[in-house]
C-alpha cells in the first residue's frame, strides 16, 4: 500500500523599495579647470558612484569635479542604499562648459630702447574677448591699464626687461592670460673721428672717441710702418699726436679699436679699423 506525503515549506521574502533621491550642483555652467560641487541629497546611508560623462567617475557621495574642455555632460548617480538596492538617475545635458577665450598680443616697436621707450601693445586675442586687464612690469610697478590696444612709456634711463601681462575675459566669465617680457636696450654708439689737429690752439688737440654704454674698450694706433704709437683701455683717454714725449709728424695713422657693449644678448667683443689724419 502507497503512502502519499505533501510538505509545504514557506519562505518570507521582503522586497525592499528603491530608494527615492536626488542630486544637486552649486554651479551648472561654468568655465574649463573651475571646480563644480555635486551633492547627494537622499538622507538614507548608502554608497555612491557619480559618473561625470567625460569619462571620470567618484564614490565620493559629495564631491567636486574640474572639466578640462569645453562641452556639455549628462550626470548619472547610482545610489545603494544600506539594503543593497541600487538606484540609478541622470541628468540629461546638465554641466555646459564654456570655452576659454584665447589670449595674446603683438607690440611695436620689436626693439624699443632708451632712445624710443615708447611701446603700443596690441590685443591679438580671440574674437569673443570683451575686457582685458594689462599689468606691466613686475607686481604691475609700471602701471594697468583696461583698454584694449594700450601703449606705456618705459624706463628710459637704463635698458632692462619688463614682464607685460594680459588678461581677458568672455562674456561668460571664463578668461584667459598671457605674459611676455618686453626687452627694452641700452644704445650702444661708438663714435670715433677720423682727424685731429694738436696745434695748441684749444680746438680739437686731440684724438679721442665718443661712446656710451661700453663694458669694455681696447684702442691702439699705429704709424704706416705698424709701430704702436699709442695704446689704452679707457675710453675716456686721448691721444695727443705724441710719441714718446715728442710729436709726431703730420700724416695719416691707423687706429684698431675692439669694443663690448652692455647688451646682455651680445657678449661678443667687436672690432673696428679707422685711419687718423693728423693736421698740424
Amino acid at each position: 500500500m502507497a503512502v502519499s506525503t505533501d510538505t509545504t515549506i514557506t519562505t518570507m521574502i521582503t522586497v525592499f523599495d528603491l530608494p527615492v533621491f536626488n542630486f544637486t550642483a552649486n554651479d551648472t555652467a561654468t568655465c574649463p579647470s573651475q571646480s563644480v560641487n555635486f551633492t547627494n541629497s537622499s538622507p538614507l546611508p548608502g554608497t555612491c558612484l557619480w559618473n561625470f560623462g567625460d569619462g571620470s567617475t567618484s564614490s565620493v557621495c559629495n564631491t567636486n569635479h574640474s572639466y578640462q574642455k569645453s562641452g556639455v555632460y549628462d550626470i548619472t548617480l547610482t545610489f545603494s542604499s544600506s539594503d543593497n538596492c541600487p538606484s540609478t538617475k541622470t541628468k540629461k545635458e546638465w554641466i555646459t562648459i564654456y570655452d576659454n577665450p584665447k589670449a595674446d598680443f603683438y607690440y611695436d616697436p620689436k626693439l624699443p630702447d632708451v632712445l624710443n621707450p615708447l611701446v603700443v601693445f596690441k590685443d591679438a586675442s580671440s574674437s569673443d574677448a570683451i575686457d582685458w586687464n594689462w599689468k606691466f612690469g613686475m607686481n604691475a610697478i609700471l602701471g594697468t591699464s583696461a583698454e584694449k590696444n594700450p601703449y606705456l612709456l618705459f624706463p628710459n634711463k637704463e635698458g632692462g626687461t619688463y614682464p607685460v601681462m594680459l588678461m581677458v575675459n568672455n562674456s561668460y566669465g571664463c578668461s584667459d592670460s598671457s605674459s611676455k617680457d618686453i626687452r627694452v636696450y641700452n644704445v650702444i654708439s661708438l663714435y670715433v673721428p677720423n682727424s685731429f689737429s694738436p696745434d695748441g690752439d684749444g680746438i680739437n688737440d686731440a684724438f679721442h672717441v665718443v661712446y656710451s654704454n661700453l663694458v669694455y674698450f681696447h684702442m691702439m694706433i699705429f704709424d704706416r710702418w705698424g709701430e704702436l704709437l699709442f695704446e689704452s683701455e679707457n675710453p675716456n683717454d686721448s691721444w695727443d699726436g705724441t710719441y714718446r714725449g715728442h710729436p709726431v709728424q703730420m700724416a695719416i695713422y691707423v687706429n684698431v679699436i675692439t669694443w663690448r657693449g652692455n647688451d646682455v644678448l651680445d657678449k661678443n667683443n667687436k672690432t673696428s679699423y679707422g685711419h687718423i689724419n693728423l693736421l698740424r
